[in-house]
Parts: C-alpha cells; structure tokens; sequence
C-alpha cells in the first residue's frame, strides 16, 4: 500500500482507538472503492466549510508533484485565521497538461 494511506489509517487508529492495522485496511478498502464517487463528497464538504458566510474569497492554486507527473489544482477557502481550507480539488497527469491548465480552471 502506499505510504499516504498507511499515514491516514494511523491517524484514524489513534483518533479512535482501533488496531492500526485494522485502521489501515479500512482506508484502503474506502480509496478503492469503485463505487465511491468523490465528486459527491464535494456537494457535503462545501456548504460545510463554507457554513454561514454570505461571501467568500477563494484562491486557486496549482501544486506540482514532477516524481509522479502529476498535478493538482486546488481551489481553497481564505480565512480570517491567515490559513486556507480545500474546498475543491483535482488531479491532472502533468505531461497532458500542456496549454489545458485554463480549460481545467474553467471547469
């Protein structure tokens, strides 16, 4: 497995207490599931960070990961405590990207 799904399985073991390696295999069995669709986490995960704002400022970023050919646009909350939230976020093989990075901002 990877190195990212083990690190969240031992956060979820200590935060609740389970065996890690139990843990561990949760998280993998959920981040593989293909019936799982990830876009309608979002329709939850925003009004919930969002929450009673009227307005809201976002900022738009791209994060490159070059070892994996891999880049991810996020699109995050600005808050008032100097920090930013992830509202949305994608992954787009890096060597596709060329001249599309607007198209995918669009989207």
């Amino acid at each position: 497995g990877s190195l990212a799904i083990h690190a969240i399985g031992n956060g979820l073991s200590l935060a609740n207490g389970l065996e890690r390696k139990h843990a561990v295999k949760q998280v993998d069995r959920l981040l593989t599931n293909t019936k799982l669709n990830v876009w309608s986490l979002f329709d939850d995960w925003v009004p919930y960070v969002v929450g009673e704002r009227t307005e809201i400022v976002v900022s738009m970023d791209w994060t490159e990961f070059d070892a994996d050919d891999h880049s991810t646009l996020v699109i995050s909350l600005q808050t008032n405590h100097g920090r930013t939230t992830p509202l949305l976020w994608k992954t787009h093989r890096k060597s596709l990207l060329k001249a599309q990075r607007n198209a995918h901002e669009k989207e």
